[in-house]
């Protein structure tokens, strides 16, 4: 009998261990996805950035070559 409760304290252990894993998961997922969120607002911005200089680039060789 006193193996059976041994083996429930070891369960109720488990449960708890598992419990922490998964808060401790959970809270991991949050950090990266805030990560994921804010690489991907600088990557727009700086697409943005490079459009507007190929924009100026093109529009300067298009006038450059109409010009002559």
């Amino acid at each position: 009998m006193n193996n059976h409760f041994r083996v429930l304290a070891t369960r109720q252990e488990m449960m708890e261990g598992f419990a922490l894993a998964r808060q401790e998961l959970t809270e991991g997922l949050a950090e990266v996805r805030q990560e994921v969120s804010t690489t991907k607002a600088e990557i727009i911005k700086w697409m943005f950035i490079f459009w507007v200089g190929q924009l100026l680039a093109m529009i300067g060789l298009i006038h450059l070559f109409l010009k002559k």
